[in-house]
């Protein structure tokens, strides 16, 4: 009887063990530490601008958002103010934006664009101005690759020819910004591989960029 007792006993305990080994695997197919290579056409899953709709008591806005006005507005405070107060608005947009989602997607991309400007702007204002006007006038980056036509009156570049000439010759942190438009413009469309070079490229050169994240 005791002789049972003890069987029983330990498959218990090996049973136990076996499915806290389980548990430790993490219940993916990885057994290394993975590469955006390896997750990129894992993503997206669900946007930030979706989740925050689901789990926020905000009320949904209707309609798309102008974000053209408030954000050529912050692109023109920037130096003129303390970065404190400047990221204090850009976070304001982006709550803005996310209200907005469900009408209006892009408004969410660039709000959050704008934000990461504005986080790195204490080094050179003027290319982070720069970069915000530029961007308000390009809501939707397919322009790049000649999918989109340019708004009225939008500064060049307008092709991805352009934004990676531009890009070269940023000196600073910002130069994470334009790399990124130029991932995003790809990723946007749907390609999966030159995204990957430029997005390599800011986790690389700028760890500690928005951007990278």
């Amino acid at each position: 009887m005791e002789t049972a007792k003890l069987k029983l006993v330990a498959c218990a305990i090996l049973f136990s063990a076996s499915g806290a080994t389980l548990y430790a695997t993490g219940g993916d197919w990885f057994d290394y530490p993975a590469k955006l290579s390896d997750t990129i056409e894992l993503l997206p899953a669900k946007s930030f601008g979706e989740i925050f709709l689901e789990t926020s008591t905000v009320p949904v806005a209707e309609g798309p958002m102008d974000i053209n006005t408030p954000g050529t507005e912050m692109a023109n405070r920037l130096g003129k103010e303390p970065l404190a107060q400047s990221l204090k608005a850009a976070d304001d947009l982006v709550a803005q934006a996310r209200a907005h989602y469900a009408a209006d997607r892009l408004a969410c991309n660039i709000a959050h664009d704008i934000h990461d400007a504005v986080a790195v702007s204490a080094e050179n204002p003027e290319a982070a101005r720069a970069y915000i006007l530029w961007r308000v006038q390009h809501p939707d980056l397919r322009v790049l690759l000649g999918k989109e036509k340019p708004l009225a009156g939008a500064p060049e570049p307008n092709d991805l020819k352009g934004v990676a000439q531009k890009a070269e010759g940023e000196k600073g942190p910002i130069k994470a910004n334009w790399l990124f438009a130029i991932g995003a413009a790809s990723f946007s469309d749907g390609d999966r591989d030159e995204c990957e070079v430029a997005f390599e490229r800011v986790m690389k050169e700028f760890p500690k960029h928005p951007r990278a994240e």
